[in-house]
């Protein structure tokens, strides 16, 4: 009875073994496959976050010259509540036309920049992006 205990032990160790073995056989082949949509995935997100960076710049840009025209046009600041009439004050305005668009350029550019570092990084150097990456998960 021990003998036949031992064998089916050791058959399930070999079996175990085996297991392993392809395991980590087929662990090594797909991790190259990983590493490249790893990269694939960071750069599009680096590319997407920069795109909306931009956008934001753009659209920091975009709202004084459209708030300078309409002034121009003799637009009256106001919006209107059913029979209601509200007039928008001379200091949101003059809000709308500095500080808000300052602001969201500031944000814009910080966005930017922190995804091209990304991206770039990626194009450039992928290798260093990976060690750093690598780092970053062990911290």
């Amino acid at each position: 009875m021990s003998e036949q205990a031992s064998k089916v032990l050791i058959d399930l160790l070999e079996k175990a073994s085996n297991g392993v073995d392809s395991a980590v056989a087929f662990s090594q082949a797909q991790i190259p496959e990983v590493i490249s949509q790893l990269l694939a995935w960071k750069m599009a997100m680096g590319i997407i976050w920069f795109a909306f960076g931009l956008a934001t710049i753009a659209f920091a840009v975009f709202i004084p010259v459209w708030a300078g025209r309409q002034r121009r046009k003799g637009a009256l600041w106001t919006y209107y509540d059913g029979d209601a009439r509200f007039n928008l004050s001379s200091i949101s305005y003059d809000f709308i036309r500095t500080p808000f668009p300052l602001g969201l350029l500031f944000i814009g550019v910080l966005i930017s920049v922190v995804s091209l570092n990304f991206w770039l990084k990626i194009l450039i150097a992928p290798k260093l992006y990976l060690i750093e990456y690598a780092a970053s998960l062990i911290k």
